[in-house]
């Protein structure tokens, strides 16, 4: 017997984030959520992600809540803890045990008919987040994490490195969790010495950026 036609409006929210962007989408997602209902702060200047209310509703909402420290996070790597723990690829196994994980006709689907509201950042991803102050603070590519990721060479006309694309971003967004990760463990062996290593500009996190994909 053949598989039952499954309609976009069957499919779970965060189903619907991971099908169209995968584990980065969810998290995004999920700070949207937490952040319209007043369960975390965003700050826009700083980008940096706070918990207010620790009541979740769902699997990913906790994991969200869970992996935010008492001081917070900067944005991006909030979305990548998020999109890391294993909550957030609950929605996969979901789709794969329905025989959706790879649906392209639902995708095409969703994407002539986004929706509106959480759904519609679901699909849609930043550009879908229907309020512009918040969605400004997700698009806007945070300086020192695009410093990070920009291309260490000279060029030889004058012009400046282009920005880096998503997969740069994220390649940046691992590197630096692993750079402040190293940093937080050479201070705890060096703490009262006065001589902590120097890790120079652009490597401490107060504001973050969008992961279409994910970052700390």
């Amino acid at each position: 017997m053949g598989r039952r036609d499954v309609s976009v409006g069957e499919l779970e929210l965060y189903e619907t984030a991971y099908l169209c962007g995968g584990a980065e989408r969810v998290a995004l997602v999920v700070l949207v959520a937490l952040r319209q209902d007043g369960r975390i702060e965003i700050a826009p200047a700083r980008r940096r992600v706070t918990v207010v209310g620790s009541e979740s509703h769902h699997p990913v909402e906790a994991a969200a809540l869970e992996v935010i420290p008492p001081a917070g996070l900067p944005l991006w790597r909030a979305l990548t803890r998020i999109a890391a723990h294993p909550a957030a690829s609950l929605a996969a196994a979901s789709l794969r045990d329905r025989g959706l994980r790879r649906s392209r006709r639902l995708r095409r689907r969703l994407s002539l008919d986004p929706g509106e509201g959480l759904r519609r950042a679901a699909v849609l991803g930043a550009p879908g987040i229907e309020d512009a102050r918040l969605r400004r603070i997700f698009e806007t590519p945070d300086p020192q994490l695009a410093e990070w990721a920009r291309p260490k060479i000279v060029l030889r006309s004058a012009t400046a490195n282009p920005a880096p694309d998503g997969r740069r971003m994220k390649r940046a967004a691992k590197q630096l969790e692993r750079h402040l990760t190293r940093q937080a463990e050479a201070a705890e062996h060096d703490h009262g010495t006065g001589h902590g290593a120097d890790h120079g500009g652009g490597c401490g996190g107060d504001s973050g950026g969008d992961s279409g994909g994910g970052s700390p």
